[in-house]
């Protein structure tokens, strides 16, 4: 009965329940929106280290790798052959069950000329095959050319595409490839190089000076401004020939679905105590190639928790302000149910099941209209400058169902928490005093 009663004055009193269905579906509305485009923010650059720059859940490397030391004597802390064989093993024997793929790396720098020109560089060289499998929807991972596993020269070399351009290297047309879901359209994009074979230079581990030559088989987008105009990568036993070694920088190994990062990483670490104590694993995100990755999740969660407080509290003053003023307003039909003999707890659960009705079908029109938009945006394909990322980022919102969960939870607490603060008060005055309100 009394829920009865509730429905029907939500629909009697339409004016002020329009007024309180309008805050809350804004409320609703602004809450799910910025908190669903910051999750995208974060998905945007999980899935830039995780995937697009192969990290994959763990990096496997000598323990000194990072040290001051390594800084002078690099070459001391690499993976030396004894090394590779003991995580090979362990990789494709005891931990294959949980490994979904894993991938060897060389880091080294150098000189690339092109006769004309000569800039310093920064390279990656990576095994092509198991690669392109942990890129996962990053597999076509340029933005002009083709990827290193599609190329057919014989010595192949992707450079970023602001390196690429002191080079001499421009697009016949300038293209946004950009995938919603990550990664780059599958399609041959044209480029032209005035000189597209290229020289590399760098000094070995034995302290001579090495040269080959390679050709840009492609232009893409290393992530960082900073990083573009610098980076080249290369398929790794051509880097291992430049650099006359057999040895590598780190091991990558991403886990299958539902395994223990921690678990598996103390694991291989036990391993590695017994056998080579010189070697660790640690997860990417605790490792030096993380760094810029935490720095930037921090700067995040700090803006996105001040603009959700400011948000939550314009809501939850609006949703407030708006109650009152509908209870207040409602004081004389509070009087009359108390002289038509309704006890006083009565009445207070009628207005508080009104609050619940109010909540419940704001928070639907509020998310019908925050799906609205969200489908409206993630289809208009609109792209942004993320600060320093070195190509534009699109602009998505995510859908997430917990989002809405916590958002519906909130704003039905905050009304009818509202409301029986407003209405307890008014219940409590004397049956005239109510009559007699005006």
């Amino acid at each position: 009965m009394l829920n009865k009663i509730a429905l029907r004055n939500v629909l009697s009193h339409w004016r002020q329940s329009l007024a309180a269905l309008l805050s809350i579906s804004a409320a609703f509305f602004c809450l799910v929106i910025f908190q669903g485009y910051m999750l995208d923010v974060e998905r945007l650059y999980w899935d830039g280290y995780r995937n697009r720059s192969m990290y994959g859940d763990v990096i496997l490397e000598n323990r000194e790798a990072t040290s001051v030391q390594a800084q002078s004597e690099p070459w001391r802390f690499e993976l030396d052959e004894k090394d590779q064989e003991l995580i090979g093993a362990y990789l494709n024997a005891e931990g294959a069950s949980q490994v979904q793929e894993h991938v060897r790396f060389l880091n080294f720098s150098g000189l690339v000329t092109t006769g004309i020109s000569s800039k310093i560089f920064l390279a990656q060289a990576f095994d092509l095959d198991r690669g392109e499998r942990m890129r996962e929807q990053w597999s076509w991972n340029v933005l002009y050319g083709k990827p290193l596993h599609k190329a057919v020269d014989e010595n192949p070399l992707l450079v970023g595409q602001s390196l690429g351009f002191q080079l001499g290297c421009e697009p016949e047309k300038k293209e946004y490839s950009l995938l919603p879901e990550g990664g780059y359209k599958p399609v041959l994009r044209p480029f032209n190089c005035r000189r597209p074979d290229v020289q590399l230079s760098v000094t070995t581990e034995s302290g001579n000076l090495n040269a080959m030559d390679f050709t840009i088989v492609g232009l893409m987008d290393s992530g960082y401004k900073d990083l573009d105009s610098r980076y080249l990568t290369l398929p790794l036993p051509l880097a291992q020939q430049l650099l006359n070694t057999k040895k590598l920088s780190y091991w990558s190994v991403k886990l299958k679905p539902g395994v223990s990062v921690s678990s598996w990483i103390d694991g291989m670490n036990r391993q590695f105590q017994n056998k080579a104590p010189h070697l660790h694993a640690i997860a990417w995100q605790d490792h030096r190639l993380g760094e810029m990755y935490l720095k930037t999740m921090s700067l995040l969660n700090i803006f996105r928790n001040f603009v959700t407080i400011v948000v939550a509290f314009i809501s939850v003053l609006s949703v407030t302000n708006t109650m009152f003023k509908i209870v207040k307003e409602r004081t004389r039909e509070i009087g009359t149910l108390l002289s038509l003999g309704f006890q006083r707890s009565q009445v207070l659960s009628i207005f508080l099941r009104e609050a619940l009705f109010l909540s419940l079908i704001g928070c639907i029109c509020g998310a019908l209209l925050a799906l609205g938009v969200t489908a409206v945006v993630n289809n208009a394909s609109i792209t942004y400058k993320a600060g320093v990322l070195s190509e534009p980022a699109l602009f998505r919102i995510m859908t997430n169902l917990d989002l809405y969960v916590v958002a519906l939870a909130l704003l039905m607490l905050v009304t009818v928490v509202t409301s029986y603060v407003s209405c307890r008060s008014t219940v409590q005055r004397k049956i005239v005093d109510c009559l007699g309100h005006v």
